[in-house]
């Protein structure tokens, strides 16, 4: 064969390659994941999620906040918003992101602990008060990017070897319940 046909094949399979990789559902393995060690050092992945969840909510763009955060934590949010009569809608989306400093606030604090497990980073940050404990927010990789996935206030958590433990155990348990659904 002649340099230019091999050179036109090359191309089309390189072509049909990206065609269908394009289209196949991604299922890339947790890029904050390593074999060495469990923490997370750079958590600009997981403030990106947050800043998008935030627009989302400024926005009051209920598709783009499901874009980014997990059913389980939407399911959880309507399920607070009922007990004050509320529903999760643009108008109380703007209104989340109106009444403080957003998700990626967080991301300002001192960082007590970050761990990864499987498919889920979590982070807990110091919170303002000298007693006041920690702020957890954990995300779940979804082959593409990071998902809101729990927020939960930990007061009891104020050292970085009990943010570190209360990390690992949430993990734990979500990796369990993944197992469990399949």
């Amino acid at each position: 064969m002649e340099r230019s046909s091999w050179a036109l094949i090359f191309c089309t399979a390189l072509g049909a390659a990206a065609l269908v990789l394009g289209l196949v559902p991604s299922d890339w393995p947790n890029p904050l994941a390593s074999e060495d060690g469990d923490a997370v050092t750079d958590v600009l992945m997981l403030k990106d999620a947050a800043v998008s969840v935030d627009q989302a909510c400024r926005d009051g763009d209920g598709e783009r906040f499901a874009q980014f955060t997990t059913a389980s934590y939407r399911s959880g949010l309507q399920r607070r918003l009922s007990a004050v009569d509320a529903t999760l809608t643009p108008e109380t989306l703007r209104e989340m992101a109106g009444a403080g400093e957003g998700y990626q606030g967080w991301f300002s604090r001192q960082v007590l602990a970050t761990y990864v497990a499987g498919p889920h980073a979590a982070i807990a940050v110091r919170r303002d008060g000298k007693a006041d404990g920690a702020q957890v927010l954990v995300f779940t990789w979804d082959g593409q990017h990071f998902l809101l996935d729990d927020v939960r206030h930990a007061p009891r958590v104020e050292t970085e070897p009990a943010a570190k433990r209360f990390l690992v155990e949430i993990l734990r348990l979500r990796n369990r319940g993944m197992m469990s659904d399949r």
